[in-house]
């Protein structure tokens, strides 16, 4: 499974392998989520909120022991399920950056995507999952470079469009058969169009709005 979420606040690496289904803007803070550890009687429960105040529950699942696989399910409603790993449980709160970009935003972008979809598949998981989480591994490598390490983004929504096109350009790469077929054009075509995108990329990290991808001067 790509590993694809990011989890802030967790210096002792409690949290690895997660695997969200479902997720989208309806049940995450645009893409982020709020996650809380609570120990009752030895058993560990996660719990997966989508607002900072974590009233708002979307997914909980409960581990009888310190160290193992969580499943998760959607509570409220809310669509979202998944699992994930706790090492060394204890206690405490952490964010976790789920997406970038959801399979609406692919939709809005592209519409004709919708047929490659399978019983709700695409690649063996579920609507767009796969291409997304792709495009956001792309977009962190990028930003990685830019950023010093334990960076935050206030809000996610400003990544969005450039990972949705990432996102298509990974779709069609993985449809595509031979270099002149026509999803191998459109692979191309939709890398193109992702590039050109960043430079408008306008991202507020601690309160300050910066342009990640735009050249800057500097003068001695």
């Amino acid at each position: 499974m790509l590993e694809y979420v990011t989890t802030h606040d967790d210096p002792h690496g409690v949290f690895s392998r997660w695997v969200l289904d479902g997720a989208g803007r309806a049940n995450t803070d645009h893409g982020r989520l709020y996650t809380r550890v609570a120990e009752a009687g030895g058993n560990f429960t996660v719990s997966l909120f989508n607002d900072t105040a974590r009233t708002a529950l979307m997914a909980q699942g409960t581990l009888d022991a310190a160290t193992g696989d969580v499943d998760l399910a959607a509570q409220n409603a809310s669509g979202l399920s998944g699992s994930v790993r706790i090492t060394d449980a204890t206690p405490f709160e952490a964010v976790i950056d789920a997406f970038y970009a959801d399979d609406d935003d692919l939709l809005s972008l592209h519409k004709g995507i919708s047929g490659f979809l399978a019983g709700g598949q695409f690649a063996n998981r579920p609507g767009f999952s796969d291409p997304l989480a792709r495009a956001k591994r792309v977009l962190d490598a990028l930003l990685n470079a830019r950023f010093p390490q334990g960076w935050r983004a206030d809000s996610l929504q400003p990544l969005a469009d450039a990972t949705a096109r990432y996102a298509l350009f990974f779709l069609y790469d993985h449809l595509s058969s031979r270099a002149d077929d026509p999803s191998a054009y459109l692979a191309a075509r939709w890398r193109r169009e992702a590039r050109l995108s960043l430079p408008r990329v306008r991202l507020s990290v601690a309160g300050q709005v910066v342009q990640p991808f735009t050249a800057q001067i500097l003068r001695s």
